[in-house]
């Protein structure tokens, strides 16, 4: 009787090896469409299923071309969104916006509004229009409330 020593043969392991490959590769060459509109796929016979070939049958020259157009869209890709990134970088956004007269605009304002107050030659100040601002809405008028007499 023949004794092995803590592992067995390397012939043996390399018999058990290549007997789980093969049935690896033919459990996985085997997809049956099942369901009831053949929408499901399964590894094992089902009923009503049909058997599904799923062998890449491209030629090498075929699988070549779709690894180079792989390779092509990918690098573009890349390109577009390196493109992006800059055009990203590149953006500012608008920063907070002051809701009212700017500081310059108010400054005028109130100049014009000066002079307009002022008396020329002793004469009584006219109310004058003064020029609009742009930044500022147009003044509006608000009747008083009607008054109340008592008798």
């Amino acid at each position: 009787m023949m004794m092995w020593s803590a592992s067995p043969p390397r012939s043996v392991t390399a018999a058990l090896t290549l007997a789980v490959l093969a049935n690896i590769a033919s459990a996985q060459s085997a997809v049956y469409r099942c369901g009831p509109e053949g929408r499901e796929f399964a590894s094992t016979p089902c009923p009503d299923g049909k058997a599904v070939r799923v062998d890449d049958v491209r030629s090498a020259e075929q699988r070549r071309q779709a690894k180079d157009a792989a390779q092509r869209e990918s690098k573009l890709a890349e390109q577009l969104a390196a493109e992006r990134r800059q055009r990203d970088a590149a953006f500012r956004p608008a920063g907070a916006v002051r809701i009212g007269p700017a500081s310059a605009a108010s400054a005028a304002h109130k100049a014009a509004h000066k002079a307009a107050s002022r008396p020329a030659h002793g004469k009584k100040a006219k109310k004058k229009h003064l020029p609009s601002d742009p930044s500022l809405s147009d003044p509006i008028k608000v009747p008083a409330p009607p008054s109340r007499k008592t008798e």
